[in-house]
C-alpha cells in the first residue's frame, strides 16, 4: 500500500568450508533501503538480509542490491547482483471529504493542496457520488388482506 514500511529479505547461504564476506551496496531508488553495508556468513550457514522499501509514489521504482566478495583468506565468493522492482497496488486517501446538498444545488468546498514532493506535481481530485439512503423512506409493507370467496382463502 502506498506510504507503508515493507521489509523483505533475501536468503544468503554459504555450503562452503570457510566463512564468506561481502560488501553490499544499492543503487536506484532511494525509497530502498538497507541496514548493513557488510554482512559474514559462517559455514554452513543461512541468514536473512532484509531490504527496506516505503513507497513514496504509485508508479515502479527499480534499484538493485549488489553484494561483492570481500576477500577473507582464500575463499573467493562470487558477486551477486538483486535487482529490486516495487509493485503498489493500493493507495489510500489522504483526505476524504463529505457534503450532503439536494439534487441540482451547488455546493462548494474549499481544498487545501500541499504538495509533499520536491518537484511540480499533478494532483488527481476524485469525485464520487452516492445515493444517501438515510434521505430516502422506505416504503410501508402493504398488507394482504384475506377474504372469503367461494369457501376458499384468497388474498386481494
Amino acid at each position: 500500500m502506498l506510504g507503508d514500511l515493507v521489509t523483505k529479505n533475501i536468503e544468503l547461504s554459504n555450503p562452503s568450508k570457510q566463512p564468506i564476506s561481502y560488501h553490499v551496496s544499492k543503487i536506484g531508488s532511494g525509497d530502498y533501503s538497507i541496514e548493513q553495508t557488510q554482512v559474514r556468513i559462517e559455514p554452513g550457514q543461512t541468514i536473512p538480509f532484509p531490504i527496506r522499501f516505503q513507497s513514496r509514489i504509485s508508479k515502479v521504482v527499480k534499484g538493485k542490491v549488489i553484494f561483492t566478495n570481500r576477500r577473507e583468506g582464500n575463499v573467493q565468493a562470487a558477486a551477486m547482483v538483486f535487482e529490486l522492482m516495487s509493485n503498489v497496488y493500493e493507495r489510500n486517501s489522504v483526505d476524504v471529504r463529505q457534503v450532503t446538498t439536494k439534487l441540482y444545488k451547488a455546493a462548494t468546498i474549499e481544498l487545501p493542496i500541499d504538495n509533499a514532493f520536491e518537484k511540480e506535481v499533478l494532483f488527481n481530485v476524485q469525485v464520487q457520488y452516492e445515493k444517501n439512503q438515510a434521505l430516502h423512506k422506505p416504503k410501508k409493507d402493504t398488507k394482504v388482506e384475506k377474504g372469503k370467496k367461494g369457501g376458499k382463502d384468497q388474498a386481494g
